[in-house]
C-alpha cells in the first residue's frame, strides 16, 4: 500500500509509470481521490484532453474533493481558461490558505477577470498571515497593482521586496516596469541594468523600447522595438497576421534584392498602422517592388492614400505561398521607422497630411448633418479606445466626465466612438445633449466611413484611439485628452502640438491636479 504523498513525490520526480501503479494502491482513498491523482499524472505528462476529462470524473464523484478542485483549476490555468478556473481556484484558496500556488492561481484568474480590487486583498490578506512570504507573491502583488493603473503602490511593494531579497534579476525588472509609469528616465536606466542581470533579455527590451520612444530617443527606441516581432512576446508584441507569418521575415532594407517583390505588411492596431504609414512615400522609392498587404477594411484608404503602392488583401498573399522564389519575405511596416523617424525633427519635417478621406461620403454626411443641423459647428467626440482591458481603462474617460464638456449652444456633438453604444445613447437622450448617434455604421468595419464622418467635424474631442491617427493624418483639429495613465508612447511626455500630427492637441492631466480640476480646466481651453 502507498500512501497519497510518496505518489505525489513520485509525480514531482516524474516517475509517472510508477506513480499510476502506486494509485490502484493508494491506502484509503477515495475512488475520486484515485482518479484526481490519475489527471494530475496525465497533467505532468502534458496529456490535457486525457487530464481534464479525468479530473471532470473525480469532481463529479465528490465536487468538495481539494486534490482535484486545486489541479483542475491549475490546469484550466495554465490553457489561460480564467473565467473558467475561477471558481475551482477560489474554492481551493480558501480551505488551503496558506498555499501558495493556490493564492498564485486564484490572483491570476481575478486580475484576468478584471477583479482587480479583490485580487489586491487577498494576495495583501495573505502577506499578513504568513510569515516568510516568498518574492513571487510580491512580485504578483505588485504586477497586479500596475495592471489596476496604480504604479505607485507597486513600487512600493518592490521597493519593500528589494531590501528583503536584495539583487534579483526578476525583481530588477519589475522594478523598470513600474519606473516605466512613473518616471521615464528613471526607467531607461533600470532597464539597461535589468537588461545585463537577465538571461531572458527580449521581454524587456520589448518593455524598455517604449520608455526610448516616450523620452524620444528614437534611434535607440527603434532599435529595441524590434524586439517585438520575437515570437517569445507573442500577442502583446508585433505578431504578424497569420497569413504572412509563412514569408521570410526580413527588417534590414539592406538585404532586400532588387529582382524579387516585398510583401510591406500591415501590424498590430489599426492607430500603429496609420502611424506607420506615414513613413511610406518616402520609402517606397528604397524598397524594391513593394506590394502593402493589409486588411480589407483598410484597403480604400490606403489606395486612395498612397496611390503609387500596389495595395492588396491577405487573401492575395496567401495565394503567393507557391511563389516565393520570388518574394523578399514580408517587411513589417512599423521597421520602416528606424529608417527616416530617428531625431523630432523628423518627424516635424514630415508633418503634413496624408491620408485622404472618402470626398463623396464626407459631403453626404456634411450635407445630412447641415441640414438636420443649420448654423451648428460640428464637433465629434469619442471618449474610449485600447483592445486589452487595461488599454481600456488607460485610454478612456467616463461619459459624464465628458458631458462637463460639452457647450449647448451653437454646437452639435456626432458621435465617433466605436463598440456597444446604446447606454450612452439613451444618457444622451435623457440628458436631451446635442449628440448625434449615426446609426446603421459599424466604425470598425466600415473604416472608410468612420474616417469621412470624422472629416465633417470641424472639431473632435477623443482620448488615444485610432480615430485620433486617422483624423489627425488627415489634417482634421483634435483636443487630444491624455489622463494620468501612461498613454501610448508616441504622444510624449508634454502636453501641446503633437510630434506625428500637428493638427493634434494635446491635454494632459498632471500630478498637481485632481480628475476634476482636470475637466475643468479642458472645459475651460477646449
Amino acid at each position: 500500500m502507498s500512501t497519497l504523498k510518496e505518489v505525489e513525490k513520485l509525480i514531482q520526480a516524474g516517475e509517472l509509470e510508477e506513480a499510476q501503479k502506486q494509485t490502484a494502491h493508494l491506502q484509503n482513498a477515495t475512488n475520486s481521490t484515485k482518479l484526481a491523482v490519475l489527471a494530475s499524472i496525465a497533467l505532468k505528462a502534458n496529456e490535457f484532453q486525457k487530464s481534464e476529462v479525468l479530473f471532470e470524473k473525480a469532481l463529479k464523484e465528490d465536487p468538495n474533493n481539494i486534490l482535484a478542485v486545486g489541479n483542475y483549476g491549475q490546469l484550466l490555468v495554465s490553457q489561460k481558461q480564467y473565467k473558467r478556473a475561477l471558481p475551482f481556484c477560489e474554492k481551493v484558496h480558501l480551505k488551503e490558505l496558506k498555499n501558495e500556488s493556490y493564492l498564485l492561481n486564484y490572483v491570476a484568474c481575478l486580475a484576468h477577470e478584471d477583479k482587480f480590487e479583490k485580487a489586491i486583498e487577498v494576495t495583501k490578506n495573505f502577506i499578513d498571515k504568513n510569515q516568510k512570504i516568498s518574492l513571487n507573491v510580491k512580485l504578483t502583488l505588485a504586477s497586479v497593482y500596475r495592471a489596476y493603473l496604480k504604479p505607485k503602490e507597486a513600487l512600493e511593494v518592490l521597493n519593500n521586496a528589494l531590501e528583503i531579497h536584495g539583487d534579483d534579476a526578476e525583481l530588477e525588472r519589475a522594478l523598470a516596469d513600474a519606473y516605466a509609469e512613473i518616471d521615464p528616465e528613471i526607467a531607461s536606466e533600470a532597464f539597461a541594468k535589468a537588461v545585463e542581470k537577465t538571461k531572458k533579455p527580449i521581454p524587456l527590451k520589448w518593455n524598455w523600447s517604449f520608455v526610448e520612444l516616450r523620452l524620444h530617443n528614437f534611434q535607440l527606441g527603434w532599435e529595441l522595438y524590434e524586439s517585438g516581432l520575437d515570437p517569445k512576446i507573442g500577442r502583446v508584441g508585433r505578431p504578424l497576421p497569420a497569413v504572412m507569418r509563412q514569408f521570410k521575415q526580413i527588417t534590414k532594407i539592406e538585404d532586400l534584392h532588387s529582382d524579387k517583390y516585398t510583401l510591406l505588411t500591415a501590424e498590430q492596431g489599426i492607430g500603429d498602422q496609420i502611424l506607420f504609414l506615414s513613413s511610406l512615400n518616402e520609402m517606397v522609392e528604397k524598397i524594391p517592388k513593394p506590394i502593402l498587404i493589409c486588411e480589407e477594411r483598410m484597403l480604400p484608404i490606403v489606395r486612395r492614400s498612397f496611390p503609387l503602392i500596389e495595395a492588396k488583401t491577405y487573401g492575395f498573399a496567401n495565394s503567393l505561398s507557391s511563389q516565393q522564389d520570388r518574394l523578399n519575405g514580408v517587411f513589417p511596416i512599423g521597421s520602416l521607422m528606424k529608417y527616416c523617424r530617428n531625431t523630432k525633427q523628423d518627424f516635424i519635417d514630415n508633418r503634413k497630411p496624408y491620408i485622404k478621406i472618402n470626398k463623396e461620403k464626407q459631403e453626404e454626411y456634411k450635407t445630412l448633418l447641415e441640414k438636420k443641423f443649420p448654423g451648428k459647428k460640428i464637433i465629434g467626440v469619442s471618449w474610449s479606445g485600447g483592445f486589452w482591458d487595461r488599454q481600456k481603462r488607460a485610454k478612456s474617460i467616463e461619459f459624464e466626465e465628458l458631458i462637463e464638456l460639452i457647450k449647448m449652444e451653437d454646437h452639435v456633438y456626432v458621435s465617433l466612438q466605436y463598440g456597444d453604444i446604446q447606454n450612452y445613447k439613451k444618457i444622451a437622450i435623457e440628458k436631451k445633449l446635442p449628440m448625434v448617434f449615426i446609426d446603421g455604421i459599424d466604425f470598425k468595419k466600415q473604416i472608410d466611413e468612420w474616417v469621412a464622418l470624422a472629416g465633417v467635424c470641424e472639431q473632435i474631442i477623443s482620448v488615444s484611439t485610432a480615430l485620433v491617427h486617422f483624423a489627425g493624418a488627415a489634417g482634421k483639429k483634435i483636443d487630444l485628452i491624455l489622463g494620468q495613465s501612461q498613454s501610448p508612447f508616441i504622444w510624449g511626455l508634454e502636453e501641446g502640438i503633437s510630434l506625428p500630427y500637428e493638427s493634434v492637441k494635446i491635454y494632459r492631466q498632471n500630478d498637481k491636479e485632481t480628475r476634476e480640476e482636470y475637466i475643468a480646466r479642458l472645459k475651460k481651453n477646449l
